[in-house]
């Protein structure tokens, strides 16, 4: 135990304060979720974005080596 009174291992995030409503930014806009899971959203995208260029240009390589191959033979 921590001196807050919270084991160390242990981390939760709340998306919404406890009093049960949405906090809101000095825009007026409310406030879902935190920073934190602000930055593992992006994370996350980041990488799905990296998984889908992986994806593209793999397609596109075995496409250029089926056509070649076919123009080579024809």
């Amino acid at each position: 135990m921590s001196e807050h009174g919270h084991d160390q291992g242990s981390h939760h995030i709340q998306a919404q304060p406890t009093h049960g409503g949405p906090t809101h930014h000095p825009s007026g806009r409310p406030i879902y979720f935190s920073e934190q899971e602000w930055a593992d959203f992006q994370r996350s995208d980041r990488a799905a974005g990296g998984v889908v260029v992986a994806l593209m240009t793999a397609i596109f390589a075995m496409g250029l080596i089926l056509y070649t191959t076919i123009a080579m033979i024809v």
